[in-house]
């Protein structure tokens, strides 16, 4: 019960913090902060102090030839960690107003999805710990990482006009962070860290954009438009 209720009040602190960032970022483009900088941060630097604490000699999976090959097993944070990436055009689609245009959303979602997925992948390669079921590659959590950088991602677009989006977002990002530990997937020292690297991808893939993807002013994709378009023939 501790250990849960550790987890609950330090992902409690990682929602609230960022959506209280992602609310102050400025409309046309959003500039590097150092505050925006702490919980990532503060998130890998307790990653790495539980991991030490737990053990200062990294352990390594040992399975039969000595490699595993990175496999899904079906659980719903296989899902769970794409929907913010399909509702960051899926709330369009309903109506809603996101801050950047999206062919300049489409961008900076692939440079940040790259990103994220060259980290993670690669930290875990470099270092194969053994996962608490066995298995390796635990370090870091992939499905936490990709679940945080698609709640920065939806937090980001939606949480200026939409202040309950981050708190929506990031709660499901930890539930996907929680769901990891409690299949044995992870512990918490992977999670911790996976929620590191995701909002800091994001993170980055805005600060460096620089919106010149869009030379026509198209705000809407063209799904957006069909499907609105398609609504008002119904009507």
């Amino acid at each position: 019960m501790r250990f849960f209720g550790f987890l609950f009040m330090f992902f409690y602190a990682i929602v609230f913090g960022q959506s209280r960032n992602t609310l102050s970022v400025k409309q046309q483009r959003n500039t590097f902060e150092k505050k925006q900088l702490w919980i990532p941060a503060g998130a890998m630097a307790s990653s790495v102090a539980i991991e030490w604490a737990r053990d200062p000699v990294v352990k390594k999976g040992s399975l039969a030839g000595g490699k595993e090959v990175l496999a899904l097993h079906g659980s719903a944070e296989d899902f769970l960690q794409f929907i913010p990436y399909v509702a960051t055009y899926g709330l369009e689609w309903i109506g809603m107003q996101p801050k950047t245009d999206w062919k300049n959303r489409t961008v900076i979602i692939a440079k940040g999805s790259l990103l994220n997925f060259s980290l993670t992948l690669g930290m875990k390669y470099l270092f194969a710990n053994e996962r608490p079921d066995g298995t390796q590659y635990s370090f870091p959590s992939g499905h936490t990482a990709n679940a945080f950088a698609g709640a920065t991602f939806l937090s980001m677009e939606y949480g200026e006009h939409y202040p309950w989006i981050p708190y929506v977002a990031y709660g499901m990002a930890s539930m996907v962070g929680g769901m990891r530990i409690y299949h044995q997937r992870h512990r918490l020292s992977d999670v911790l860290f996976g929620a590191g690297i995701g909002i800091l991808s994001s993170k980055i893939a805005y600060w460096t954009h620089q919106y010149k993807w869009n030379s026509r002013k198209t705000d809407k994709d063209p799904m957006t438009v069909l499907y609105q378009n398609n609504e008002q023939f119904e009507n």
